[in-house]
């Protein structure tokens, strides 16, 4: 069911509302003592890619540091280009953190409007990660990831002797560091926060390399440094998508608790058309999406 090899915490599949419950309580989630993000996905077949890796694959060069070099630069365009035109369309804490001068930030407000950057959003909530891996895509299986910043935190320091933010964007401008283990970190805003990482218990990892998948590089921070990280990633089965939705639901893990104005409404209205539509291999055409017997979830 679980594998712990080189530091890092195998694959699981969840069925059930009872099955996570069982997960959280062998993680020690309500113990406390431990912190770990988590990140869900409507769709068991995504990597962890942030949403500039994606966009990039149209980079076809055979040479790993000319594809870094032009990766770096369409990166600092678009940086530079958000923060040129924001004043024209974001007012108080958005455009404050949009012109702050400082990469991370302008990064953390692009990501929020939808821009390419190179973070990947996490969350410090088992339950709003859950809730992104079974609120969309309902015939396919969902996944539902974590990890231990503990664990994560000294194994990068193992490596590399710290763990400092600023020196990690500085690498980026280094294609020489291409062969080697990427520098990785998380971090959460906690002075000053947009209302949608205070809703969300919201968190971001990046990498120092745009072009890697995370997942690699967790695995290969977990092999390295021989640490424990507790990175791993539970399955959820389509069919357990909407019962595992309607729990939630009943929880207030829902669209209007965590997004702000439309976007709340719009995905609560997503989660209704969800709610009543017949889970994956039902027979008779009948809705089954309240029950929270046979559960199962997915994500962005």
């Amino acid at each position: 069911m679980c594998s712990n090899e080189g530091g890092n915490t195998g694959e699981r599949v969840l069925n059930t509302w009872e099955d996570f419950q069982a997960l959280l309580v062998g993680q020690g989630f309500f113990k406390g003592g431990v912190h770990r993000l988590y990140r869900g996905q409507a769709s068991s077949k995504w990597g962890l890619e942030p949403s500039l890796l994606r966009k990039l694959r149209v980079f076809e060069h055979s040479d790993v540091r000319a594809r870094w070099r032009q990766a770096r630069e369409v990166e600092k365009k678009a940086t530079a280009t958000f923060r040129s035109h924001a004043p024209r369309y974001l007012e108080g804490e958005d455009l404050a953190f949009a012109m702050d001068g400082d990469d991370l930030q302008t990064w953390a407000v692009m990501q929020h409007y939808g821009a390419p950057t190179r973070l990947l959003d996490w969350t410090e909530s088992p339950y709003v990660g859950l809730y992104s891996a079974v609120n969309d895509h309902p015939s396919e299986d969902g996944v539902l990831w974590f990890f231990d910043t503990q664990g994560f935190n000294i194994a990068i320091t193992d490596i590399f002797g710290t763990n400092d933010l600023k020196l990690l964007v500085k690498e980026s401008d280094d294609p020489m560091s291409a062969d080697r283990t990427p520098r990785m970190n998380w971090y959460a805003f906690l002075d000053r926060t947009m209302e949608r990482l205070f809703r969300q218990q919201g968190a971001f990892t990046l990498c120092s390399n745009i072009l890697r998948d995370h997942k690699d590089v967790l695995l290969e921070v977990g092999k390295k440094s021989g640490i424990d990280i507790g990175f791993g990633w539970v399955t959820i089965e389509a069919r357990a998508k909407s019962p595992i939705l309607g729990v939630l639901q009943r929880m207030n893990v829902t669209g209007p608790a965590l997004f702000t104005g439309i976007q709340g409404l719009v995905t609560h209205v997503s989660d209704m058309v969800m709610l009543g539509a017949p889970t994956v291999g039902h027979m008779g055409g009948q809705s089954n999406g309240g029950d929270a017997s046979g559960g199962r979830p997915d994500a962005k």
